[in-house]
């Protein structure tokens, strides 16, 4: 607990000297993840797969479904 101010403002400190909002050099620094294309095709391999299944055993939302 003493030490979590102090560990903010040196890492605030870091972000303000090392990290612009404005640096096109370093765009990669300010994207998620989520946003590279392998993600957003294994995401869209599993949606895939998860529908294929939905429809082959029927869908467990349904009161009729065993």
């Amino acid at each position: 607990m003493l030490s979590g101010p102090e560990l903010a403002r040196v890492l605030k400190m870091f972000e303000m000297e090392y990290i612009t909002d404005d640096d096109p050099e370093l765009p990669r620094n300010f994207q998620n993840h989520e946003q590279g294309y392998s993600t957003q095709r294994t995401f869209q391999r599993q949606v895939n797969s998860l529908c294929e299944a939905i429809k082959r055993i029927g869908n467990p939302f349904l009161v009729e479904c065993e």
